[in-house]
């Protein structure tokens, strides 16, 4: 059996190496407002290559309260994202097929404010800086700071 490498779980059937900045406008609150699952389980897409660390962070943010799906690249990811709204993106910078820059103007480009957290081992900060990003974690990483810092931006 081939597991569908775009999958959610969790549905009902600044701290070591991570900086926030706030979104800049009052649209990206009212629009994230109304975006967790109807249970209330904000979602988080995941955006890497790394199977191992799409499956690490599906578990620990499972098991933190939020519904996760994945997808191993831009292209990919921009495909989940055209049919479904998420509350936060983890996005890897370095990936094939669509790399995470690509995909982060592409996104964007669609008009959606979701928060996006870069997740990369090649500058994460400096990415979120380029981009616009809302925060970035740098790998490696605590698995713990990883829901503090969704958190801190659910909470903006």
């Amino acid at each position: 059996m081939t597991e569908d490498p775009t999958s959610t779980f969790g549905s009902p059937s600044a701290t070591h190496g991570e900086r926030v900045a706030a979104p800049g406008s009052r649209s990206w609150r009212s629009e994230f407002q109304t975006r967790a699952t109807s249970d209330g389980k904000p979602r988080v897409l995941v955006v890497d290559d790394d199977s191992s660390l799409q499956t690490l962070l599906r578990i620990l943010l499972t098991n933190e309260g939020f519904e996760v799906t994945t997808a191993r690249d831009g292209r990919q990811a921009l495909d989940v994202t055209s049919g479904r709204i998420f509350d936060v993106i983890l996005l890897d910078l370095e990936m094939p097929v669509m790399n995470g820059r690509e995909f982060y103007h592409a996104f964007r480009n669609t008009g959606s404010q979701t928060p996006v957290v870069i997740v990369s081992a090649h500058g994460a900060d400096v990415g979120q800086r380029e981009l616009g990003a809302q925060a970035s974690i740098n790998k490696p990483f605590d698995p713990a700071d990883v829901p503090t810092v969704i958190r801190r931006l659910l909470t903006i």
